[in-house]
Parts: structure tokens; C-alpha cells; sequence
């Protein structure tokens, strides 16, 4: 009996040392849960559990293999110890039944640990959006930064968790192709507007509604309601992908007129622009413009950029040097800054010089605009800001 109480003590002792050292990893994890990617704590949790269970099948085989009969080796060994009568053929059963039944348990209950651990995700910390769907957020402030300095890299530093991102109209500019972020098809304006636990839109063909809950800045969509109109082929195609990139969507970042939709991993999916209220015709003074570093830096002291768009699809203005012509038009969202040319006059600095060169270049590079009554963005490849501007006053 002695020895049957020995092998299923080591069983017993195998579950609890087991269990702890379990708890105690997904503790450690616990509190350095905000310093560890999802990547590398699904990793750590997949490999524990696997190694975990392997040594409950090696325990379990050797409990099986087991002779209840032969007495423990470092009994047999102290002197002076008397000989252990073998249990009988019922009692052996019985005693191999209960070993077999609690080693079950344990690798049941590891396996069990190991499969909920690998579905835990930690809550991410508001951070950067991932790649370029960051910068669908304007990263410079129309009240214009302090002459000359930063205000940011090509990539928005930040997002509040829910921000404005309910109760607007938010049109599609950007989409993933499963590696990268591609330009929504010219002619289609598929939107989405959030409101109290309800998504609805429009995919450029079929109109749809979905539930939705927010954490943070998680986002989860429910099953998709969609209208069943028919339109050409690419369209279909478009809203197929549009509706499945909404399925996949794990997370959202937002800015007052940028918005994006990510994978629970951070890979972006789709990137917004605000509806704009306003309109781009009319005259607006630069506030801030992208230079050839990527940075948002504001014109130089004394020397105001200026940008006016005319009704019959002219743009025209200074760039603190000499004045400028050229087209544009819109398409949507969309703008297309073309031709432009101006005046010869040499600038009396190096640094009026660089900054001609980088604000045309930023102008003319922009292809999404939004704008309200007062303000208007400009956004270059991949959503990226590339001017900020005020409404002159009349």
C-alpha cells in the first residue's frame, strides 16, 4: 500500500507543482502584460503549454508503466525495513485506475490552461497606429506650431481611444490588398458613420448596416446586413473585400478628421477621411506643410504661403517667395494638383528657397483633401498630411 500511496503522491505532487509554476508564469505575464507584444505572449503561453503537457504524458506513462506490487526503489534501499506485502489483484485495479484517472485530470487541465491562455490577448496601450494608416490623422494643428519647428513625422504619433469617431460621416480612402494600403477605385465613395452600437454605410454599390461594440480603441463588428443590388463585376468585388476588411477589424485609431480600422495584430485596413462640410473652393493661408524630411514644420517667420482654388479648377497663390499658378480637380475626396509654375524671382535666403521647393512640392504631391467651414487638409500617398490651412478671412 505503501508504495501505491508513493506513485500517486508523485502524480499529486506533479499537479501542484505543475498548477504553480502555471499561475506564477501567467502572473509574471499579467503584470508585464503591457510590455509584451500579443505576438510574443501567445508564443510564450503556446510553448509553456506544450512543454507543460508533454511532461504530463511522460508522468502519465510511467504511472501506467508502474508495478504496484514492486516496492519504491529508495524504500527498498533503507535498512532495517520491512518487506511490503503485494496488494491484491482488486486492490492493484483500483489503484491503477485512481493513477490513471488523476493523470487524466492533469493533462486535462493543462491542456485546458494552455488553450485559454493562447486565446487571452492583452488590452493594448493606446500607441501609434501601425504603417501608414497612422497618418490618415492630420499632424499638424491649424492654430500652427512654433515657426520653423516639428510638429510631427509623416506618422501621427497618437490617438485618443474613441475621440470623434461617432456621430460623423467617415468616407473609405484607403484599403488593404492583404499587404498593402491601395487607393478606393476612382468613381466609388463607399462611408461609414458610427452611431450608438449601429454601423451603417454605403459600399459604393450595396447600402449595409452591423452592430458594433467599442473597448478602448477595440472595435468588434458584428454579422453584416447588406442590400443585394447588382452592380459591375469590380464593384462587387470591391464591396466583397470592403465588407470582409470590416469583419477582420480588431481596432481603430482616430484623429478629428482621420480615421482607421486595424487588425487585431495592428496591420492596417482601412483608412477614412471626415465628409467634408465645407468646401475647397476659396482662398486659405498655409498653416503648416510637410518638408522633405517628412516633418510638418510651419512657414517661415514673416513669409505667409497662401493657397487659393477657384471654381473653374484653378489653384494660384505665394510660397513666401514668388507667386504660382496651376489646376487641380476633385473626384470625391479625391484632388489632383497639377501644372503648377510661377515667377522667377531668386529668394533672398537659403531658407526661403528650401521652403519654396518643399511646399510645391507637398502642393502638388496631395491627392485627399477634407475641409470644414474653417480649415482644410491636405493628404499626400498613403494618407500621409501633407498641408494643414486656415480659411482666409473675406
Amino acid at each position: 500500500m505503501s508504495g501505491v500511496l508513493a506513485h500517486d503522491g508523485d502524480t499529486i505532487g506533479f499537479f501542484v507543482g505543475s498548477i504553480t509554476w502555471w499561475l506564477t508564469l501567467v502572473s509574471a505575464v499579467a503584470a508585464l502584460r503591457t510590455r509584451i507584444t500579443g505576438r510574443l505572449l501567445h508564443a510564450v503561453t503556446v510553448g509553456s503549454g506544450a512543454l507543460i503537457m508533454v511532461y504530463g504524458v511522460i508522468s502519465m506513462g510511467a504511472v501506467l508503466e508502474a508495478d504496484p506490487g514492486r516496492e519504491p526503489l529508495w524504500h527498498a534501499r533503507r535498512p532495517g525495513r520491512a518487506t511490503v506485502t503485494p496488494p491484491s489483484g482488486g486492490t492493484r485495479r483500483r489503484s491503477m485506475a485512481a493513477r490513471v484517472a488523476t493523470s487524466l485530470a492533469v493533462v486535462a487541465t493543462l491542456a485546458l490552461a494552455a488553450c485559454g491562455g493562447t486565446a487571452a490577448t492583452p488590452t493594448p496601450a493606446p500607441t501609434p497606429l501601425a504603417s501608414a494608416a497612422a497618418s490618415v490623422a492630420p499632424t499638424g494643428s491649424p492654430s500652427g506650431p512654433p515657426s520653423g519647428s516639428p510638429v510631427a513625422s509623416g506618422v501621427a504619433p497618437s490617438f485618443s481611444p474613441v475621440s470623434n469617431l461617432e456621430g460623423q460621416e467617415w468616407i473609405l480612402v484607403l484599403i488593404s490588398d492583404g499587404s498593402e494600403l491601395d487607393d478606393v477605385p476612382s468613381g466609388l465613395k463607399p462611408t461609414i458613420t458610427l452611431d450608438k452600437g449601429v454601423a451603417s454605410g454605403t459600399t459604393g454599390c450595396n447600402t449595409f448596416a452591423v452592430p458594433y461594440a467599442i473597448d478602448l480603441n477595440r472595435i468588434v463588428f458584428g454579422i453584416v446586413a447588406l442590400t443585394q443590388k447588382l452592380c459591375e463585376p469590380d464593384v462587387m468585388t470591391f464591396e466583397a473585400n470592403y465588407i470582409a476588411a470590416l469583419s477582420g477589424t480588431g481596432r481603430f485609431g482616430a484623429r478629428p478628421d482621420g480615421m482607421a480600422f486595424l487588425q487585431p495584430s495592428g496591420a492596417p485596413l482601412l483608412a477614412y477621411v471626415l465628409q467634408s462640410t465645407g468646401t475647397l473652393v476659396g482662398d486659405w493661408a498655409v498653416t503648416a506643410f510637410q518638408n522633405s524630411s517628412g516633418a510638418i514644420v510651419a512657414p517661415v517667420a514673416g513669409t505667409p504661403l497662401a493657397v487659393s482654388f477657384g471654381d473653374d479648377g484653378t489653384v494660384s497663390g505665394s510660397d513666401g517667395c514668388n507667386s504660382f499658378s496651376g489646376a487641380h480637380t476633385t473626384d470625391g475626396a479625391r484632388v489632383t494638383i497639377s501644372n503648377l509654375s510661377g515667377s522667377r524671382v531668386v529668394c533672398p535666403s537659403e531658407a526661403l528657397f528650401d521652403q519654396e521647393e518643399q511646399f510645391l512640392a507637398a502642393l502638388q504631391g496631395s491627392t485627399l483633401w477634407s475641409a470644414s467651414e474653417t480649415t482644410l487638409s491636405l493628404r499626400g500617398e498613403n494618407g500621409i498630411t501633407t498641408l494643414t490651412l486656415t480659411r482666409s478671412a473675406s
